[in-house]
C-alpha cells in the first residue's frame, strides 16, 4: 500500500499555506550526499510521550496552492535535480499581471528551455524583475514540469543577482556564497548551483524563517529512507519513516532556528533500534557502492563489444573472457582478431570489460572490498564480503538473472512491474506515474532491468542499471548508473532517453538480511559460508 501515499499527500499532507552502446553525452554526477550518517539513538523519547506530542499538533488547512506541485512530483523528479522538502505553505508568488504574463510564456513544453534563456537575456538588465518571475518568495519553486527541468539546467545564480555576495539555504545549510569572476563559489570554491527548492537571497536575514522542511536533515538523522508527511502545523510534522529492512514508524520534526530535526520518534524502543542498526549497515554498503560508481566512471572500463565485431555476429561478452586470461598471466595488454586492448589503466588499475549487467555484479562485489588487485600485485581478488560467483547461473546473462531471482527465499529477490506499468519512456507523464505507483518496491542499491525496442535496430534489447539514489518523499529513483558504452553516473531519464520505446519491468535486489549477516561475519573475520543450493537462502 505504500505507493498509495502520494494520493494520501495530496489529499491530506499539503495543508496550508540489450545493453549496446549508447551515444547521449554524461549528465553530471549528483550533487555531493548528504550523508546517511547515523548518530547514536538520540533522537527517540519515550513511546507515551512521543504519541502525547504528536497529539498536541493542530493541523493547518490543506493549502490548495500545493496540489499542482504535489501532483506534478514524479514527472519533476524524472527529470529535474531538486532538494527534498515538505512545503508547510506554498511560497508566494507575484501578482503583478505583468509578472504572471513573463511566467505563463515558459510553459512551452520541450520548447520551456528555449522561453528560458530568451527570459533571462530580456532580463540581464533588470535582474529584480526577473527573480519576481523566476522566485517564489525567495524559493526557486515550480510546478510545471518542463519549466522546472529547464530551470535547473539552465539558470545560473549570476543570472538573478548582480551582488558579489548571497546566501543559499539548501538541506538545512545557509551558505555563503560569492561572485569574484563571473560565477558564484562556495566557500571552498567549487561552483555554486541553483536546485529546485533551494531557497536563495542576497539578505542573509531574509532566509531566517522557512516554509520547508528538510527532508535530507531528517534522513540523515533517522537512518529511514523514506520521510512521507502525515500532518503538520506551522513549524511541526508527523511524517512516517520506512527504514531499509522494511520498519515503520511515526516520527515528529519540527523547525527550530532554521533547522529541521527530529524530536521523536513513537514506537517500540527495541524495535526502531533494530531498525537503526540495519540501517547503518545499509547506508555504509550504499555510500561504498556510490563511491565505486565513482571509480568505475573514472577508470573507464571498455564495453564488452570487440571493435572489429563482424557484421551480423554477436559477439557482446567475449572480451572480458580473453582479458581474464591477460591478467592472470601478468600481461598490461591482449589482442582479440587484430585489435589490441588494455588490461590496466595509466593507474595501474584493472579494466575488465563489461556488459550492462557486468556493471551491476562488479559494482555490487567492488563495494565489499571484493575486486581484482592492481597492476604489480599478485593476481587476483581481495577479500569483500560480497561474492556472487557461487551462484548456479550466467551472470552475464540477464534472461538467466531474472530466472533465478524470480525463485522465493533466493539471495537475488525479483520484483515485476504490473504489465499496465510497463510504460515507454516516450510518453514521460505516463512513465513517471507508473514509476511513483513502484517505488514502494524501490531503493539504493536495486538493479533496474529495462528491456524493449531500440531505435538504431528495431529489436529487442536489454539494459540494466543500478540505483544510487531515491527520493525520499516518492521514493522514485533520481540517479542510476551503469555501463552502456561506458560508465556513466546519471539521471534516470538520461539513463532511458536513448531508447524512449524501452521500459521498467523487473526490479532485482540482494537480500538485505544475507547482506547484513555477511558482513558481520566478515567483520568478526569469521569464514563467509556459501549457500549450499547456490542461490537459495
Amino acid at each position: 500500500m505504500e505507493h498509495h501515499v502520494i494520493a494520501l499527500f495530496v489529499l491530506v499532507l499539503t495543508l496550508v499555506a540489450a545493453c549496446g552502446p549508447e551515444r547521449d553525452g554524461n549528465r553530471p554526477p549528483p550533487p555531493p550526499d548528504r550523508g546517511e550518517e547515523i548518530p547514536p539513538d538520540t533522537v527517540n523519547a519515550a513511546e507515551a510521550t512521543c504519541a502525547q506530542l504528536m497529539s498536541n499538533v493542530v493541523p493547518m488547512e490543506r493549502d490548495h496552492g500545493l496540489d499542482l506541485y504535489h501532483d506534478s512530483l514524479p514527472d519533476i523528479l524524472v527529470n529535474t535535480k531538486i532538494v527534498p522538502v515538505i512545503y508547510l505553505v506554498a511560497p508566494s508568488r507575484s501578482l503583478d499581471p505583468e509578472i504572471i504574463a513573463l511566467s505563463n510564456d515558459l510553459d512551452r513544453g520541450y520548447r520551456s528551455e528555449r522561453a528560458v534563456r530568451q527570459l533571462v537575456k530580456k532580463l540581464a538588465g533588470d535582474k529584480r524583475t526577473l527573480r519576481e518571475v523566476l522566485l517564489s518568495g525567495g524559493y526557486l519553486f515550480e510546478d510545471r514540469p518542463r519549466v522546472a527541468a529547464a530551470l535547473v539546467k539552465v539558470l545560473k545564480i549570476s543570472d538573478l543577482f548582480d551582488e558579489k555576495t548571497v546566501y543559499r539555504h539548501r538541506s538545512g545549510i545557509v551558505k555563503k556564497l560569492t561572485n569574484p569572476d563571473g560565477g558564484f563559489v562556495d566557500d571552498e570554491g567549487n561552483r555554486a548551483t541553483i536546485l529546485l527548492n533551494d531557497r536563495i537571497s542576497a539578505v542573509e536575514g531574509d532566509l531566517a524563517q522557512s516554509w520547508h522542511m528538510d527532508l535530507d536533515r531528517v534522513k540523515e538523522d533517522t537512518g529511514a529512507r523514506r520521510i512521507m508527511p502525515l500532518s503538520h502545523s506551522r513549524d511541526r510534522a508527523i511524517v512516517r519513516l520506512v527504514y531499509p529492512n522494511g520498519f515503520e514508524a511515526r516520527a515528529l520534526i519540527e523547525n527550530s532556528e532554521n533547522r529541521t530535526s527530529v524530536v521523536c520518534i513513537d514506537g517500540d524502543e527495541k524495535n526502531i533500534s533494530n531498525a537503526r542498526r540495519s540501517a547503518r549497515v545499509f547506508w555504509d554498503w550504499i555510500r561504498a557502492l556510490r563511491e565505486t560508481a565513482k571509480m568505475m566512471v573514472a577508470e573507464r572500463p571498455g564495453f564488452d563489444e570487440p571493435v572489429d565485431e563482424v557484421e551480423g555476429d554477436q559477439e557482446d561478452g567475449k572480451l572480458r573472457i580473453a582479458w581474464h586470461k591477460a591478467y592472470y598471466r601478468r600481461k598490461r595488454k591482449f589482442n582479440y582478431r587484430e585489435e589490441e586492448y588494455r588490461v590496466f589503466d595509466r593507474r595501474g588499475n584493472p579494466i575488465p570489460p563489461q556488459v550492462c549487467i557486468d556493471f551491476i555484479f562488479d559494482t555490487w562485489e567492488r563495494s565489499s572490498g571484493n575486486w581484482f588487485r592492481k597492476l604489480r600485485a599478485t593476481p587476483g581478488r581481495t577479500s569483500g564480503y560480497l561474492d556472487l560467483s557461487f551462484m548456479k547461473l550466467n551472470r552475464r546473462h540477464t534472461p538467466s538473472v531474472l530466472e533465478i531471482s524470480s525463485v522465493p527465499g533466493g539471495i537475488l529477490e525479483r520484483y515485476d512491474f504490473p504489465r499496465g506499468d510497463r510504460v515507454p519512456f516516450r510518453r514521460r507523464g505516463e512513465f513517471a506515474s507508473a514509476l511513483a505507483r513502484n517505488s514502494h518496491a524501490l531503493q539504493e542499491g536495486d538493479l533496474l532491468v529495462i528491456h524493449g525496442l531500440r531505435e538504431e535496430d528495431m529489436e529487442n534489447h536489454f539494459h540494466t542499471v543500478i540505483i544510487l539514489s531515491t527520493d525520499p518523499l516518492t521514493g522514485i529513483p533520481t540517479i542510476v548508473a551503469g555501463n552502456a558504452g561506458r560508465p556513466r553516473i546519471r539521471s534516470i531519464s538520461a539513463a532511458m532517453r536513448n531508447a524512449p520505446r524501452r521500459s521498467l519491468k523487473h526490479r532485482i535486489r540482494v537480500n538485505q538480511g544475507w547482506i547484513e549477516k555477511r558482513k558481520e561475519a566478515f567483520d568478526r573475520g569469521d569464514p563467509l559460508v556459501h549457500p549450499k543450493d547456490g542461490g537459495m537462502l
